[in-house]
């Protein structure tokens, strides 16, 4: 009915004012949830948000994604389970490195820039 144009129409016309809110709502819920398991990637220590994702250690994680979803709701999800064990900050170089390759040349051993 009426009501449900109303509220597509005042969503269309304020959409960029909901996408900026949203944006900053998950910010600054990524930035709680890194200052949770760190703050830091646990391999080189880089610190940039944007550069820092989460990691399952134990693996896990394409299952557990399927069950609470990605990005926002995952960081939800650990906010509300009380940010539990068994997760750290990564960034995106050693958590692609760890899950192509098996290691992160940061820990090879041998490897000068160790």
């Amino acid at each position: 009915g009426r009501e449900k144009e109303y509220q597509q129409e005042w969503h269309q016309s304020h959409r960029a004012q909901n996408n900026a809110r949203s944006r900053e709502r998950h910010r600054r819920l990524k930035l709680e949830m890194i200052a949770n398991y760190g703050g830091n990637c646990a391999c080189c220590k880089e610190v940039r948000p944007e550069f820092l994702s989460l990691d399952h250690i134990n693996g896990g994680g394409v299952a557990h994604r399927r069950e609470v979803g990605t990005g926002s709701k995952m960081y939800y999800w650990l906010k509300k389970s009380g940010w539990p064990h068994g997760f750290r900050i990564l960034c995106y170089n050693c958590n692609l490195s760890l899950g192509h390759h098996g290691y992160c040349p940061h820990q090879e051993v041998g490897n000068a820039a160790a």
